[in-house]
């Protein structure tokens, strides 16, 4: 079974004198359960066993890639024995939020013809904090679509499983790309979900309340997310001008103890916009602002290494042409970055410096210029733009 919980015993009802849900812990809790009248157990943990015809055990870890849609008739038809002998089910996996409700949200979507969605607000009622993983969101769909008998001669059963890895690790890239810059309050991306179940999850999953969508992009968001959208005109300076808005909605989100995402494809553009707000808000000057990105472990996503022929002249050092853009060296070099991050190599005998800057050359092609004087103007205006 999981490792232990030691978490005290936790049941709610689902549908009164009927249907509980609970941690591991309440599966051990045998006086509880007797005075809750309760006569039947599903325990939806790793590795766990029937200790009797009364206990129905479903060995599935709490992960995307775990099929628990397999075990889902199997489970359903055990709860609606019970109930049928007047009996009181409770349903456990070792939190009581996404396993055992996904047991739940099936049961009630085959007995009661409800929704997935509508099944698990009626238990989000009871348990506010219940949650499947995207993966078994993802088979509650199957699970209807499959008239809930999912088989391995069912074509939707044997769909999902073919695209069913290929899913999850798109979800779970998605995730990883969402960079905390300051933690529990500040993430930054560049990717985001186009399936609305998908983004749910990785709304729940990370505790996001706000959002900043900074165009081209439209984001499908759950309607309890707050949004400010970012819409950029074809104006170079369209950025710096929607930049103080930007800025007190992250400002104010974080007053609330809210949790903001900044979103944008283009990643230079939610990167100015974070570093905006570091400095028109927390007063930090660009090298500071910077040096948090790079903290919050962001820079290493943006970075490009430009291979440049040495040359004595150290002007060459400072300023170069690149076939896609100009670079301007000294933006790095204050803060000693540059020196700190270039690498002598020789390739045939030739010296060269590897000059890693912060830049997208192969997506964006937005230059380092760019983002250098974007956030010159931001700091000279700063006093202007503060809300």
């Amino acid at each position: 079974m999981d490792s232990q919980s030691f978490s005290p015993p936790s049941i709610d009802h689902v549908v009164d004198n009927q249907l509980y849900i609970g941690n591991l812990a309440s599966a051990k809790a045998s006086e509880l359960q007797e005075c809750l009248g309760i006569t039947h157990i599903v325990s939806v943990c790793q590795n766990s066993h029937s200790t009797g015809p009364n206990h129905l055990a479903i060995s599935v870890a709490d992960s995307e890639y775990e099929d628990i849609l397999i075990h889902l008739p199997k489970a359903c038809k055990f709860i609606q024995n019970a109930l049928d002998d007047s009996g009181r089910v409770l349903v456990h996996c070792v939190m009581g939020v996404s396993r055992s409700t996904t047991v739940l949200v099936a049961y009630l979507m085959q007995s009661r013809r409800m929704s997935p969605n509508a099944a698990l607000r009626l238990i989000q009622q009871s348990r506010p904090s219940v949650m499947p993983n995207y993966g078994f969101l993802k088979q509650l769909d199957v699970f209807a679509e499959c008239d809930y008998y999912p088989s391995s001669d069912n074509p939707s059963y044997v769909y999902w499983k073919r695209m069913q890895e290929q899913h999850v690790t798109r979800f779970l890239n998605q995730m990883i790309d969402t960079t905390p810059i300051i933690p529990e309050q500040l993430l930054l991306s560049s990717e985001f979900p186009d399936d609305i179940k998908q983004a749910y999850s990785l709304i729940q999953e990370l505790g996001i309340t706000h959002v900043v969508s900074i165009s081209p992009c439209e984001l499908r968001l759950p309607p309890f997310i707050e949004r400010h959208d970012v819409r950029l005109s074809h104006q170079k300076e369209s950025l710096l001008t929607l930049m103080p808005a930007a800025c007190i909605f992250i400002r104010d989100a974080i007053a609330k103890k809210g949790l903001v995402l900044v979103h944008s494809l283009v990643e230079c553009n939610a990167a100015i916009v974070v570093c905006g707000y570091l400095m028109q808000q927390q007063k930090m000057t660009i090298t500071q602002s910077c040096r948090v990105l790079e903290d919050g472990n962001y820079l290493p996503s943006l970075l490009t290494i430009i291979d440049l022929s040495y040359q004595s002249n150290q002007r060459y050092l400072y300023s170069t042409v690149h076939p896609i853009l100009r670079v301007t060296w000294s933006f790095l070099i204050p803060a000693g970055t540059l020196l700190q991050r270039t690498i002598l190599s020789f390739e045939n005998g030739r010296a060269t410096y590897r000059l890693v800057f912060l830049t997208e050359l192969s997506e964006t092609k937005i230059d380092i210029v760019g983002f250098e004087t974007t956030l010159q103007n931001i700091s000279k205006n700063r006093c202007q733009t503060v809300g």
